[in-house]
């Protein structure tokens, strides 16, 4: 992609700049999750200035949670505020309805994606907590239907 960031809006240090326009164009979903940025030297090369300022800027987004950066690879978009939304949805979801296994693991993935591994680890310990209770309560229906008269009117449900 060859995103170059708008800083004539922005105020304070060019790196700091650079950072605001990132986090300004991943809200408003010109950048999306995923999406490669152009390395040091392009963005440097295009917005006329020196190398150890995108250097900077790369690094206080990565520090901000913006990107990620992998050995051998351009900086990637992690667009936190998305999964941040995520797990307020989920929230909202679990709040009503606290036996639903699956947003509970789907909040532990959110947390994951986030580097939150205390609050993953303890979605994914309620998880196994629901589904064990879910397969004890399914056994013991199935049980009492197996244990029913023929005819009796029993039915399995989970």
């Amino acid at each position: 992609m060859d995103w170059v960031p708008t800083l004539s809006e922005w105020q304070g240090p060019m790196f700091r700049r650079i950072v605001d326009a990132l986090a300004a164009d991943i809200a408003s979903g010109r950048l999306n999750r995923g999406e490669r940025l152009p390395t040091h030297r392009a963005l440097a090369s295009a917005l006329e200035i020196d190398l150890t300022t995108v250097t900077r800027a790369y690094g206080e987004a990565r520090r901000r949670g913006l990107l990620e950066a992998r050995v051998g690879l351009a900086q990637t978009l992690l667009a936190q505020h998305q999964t941040e939304a995520a797990v307020r949805e989920l929230d909202a979801v679990i709040a009503e309805h606290p036996e639903d296994a699956s947003a509970h693991y789907a909040r532990m993935l959110a947390y994951r994606e986030q580097g939150k591994m205390t609050e993953a680890a303890a979605e994914m310990k309620t998880f196994r907590q629901l589904q064990e209770g879910s397969d004890e309560k399914f056994q013991d229906k199935l049980n009492a239907l197996l244990s029913a008269k023929p005819n009796s009117g029993a039915t399995l449900s989970k």
